[in-house]
């Protein structure tokens, strides 16, 4: 019987924590694209950069 719960709880643990993963992975996902698109959507420079000053 004590073989049977340990099983049961080690399937439990392993489960949650891949639930546990996918959440946080699903979380950066939606942090990553929502940075993206701002960045797609900042304006552009207004002034061109002089690159003969540069080194």
């Amino acid at each position: 019987m004590d073989a049977i719960r340990s099983t049961l709880d080690s399937l439990t643990w392993t489960q949650s924590v891949m639930l546990a993963t996918n959440e946080i992975m699903l979380i950066t996902a939606v942090v990553f694209c929502f940075a993206a698109s701002l960045i797609w959507l900042a304006p552009r420079p207004t002034r061109a950069v002089d690159m003969s000053h540069a080194h």
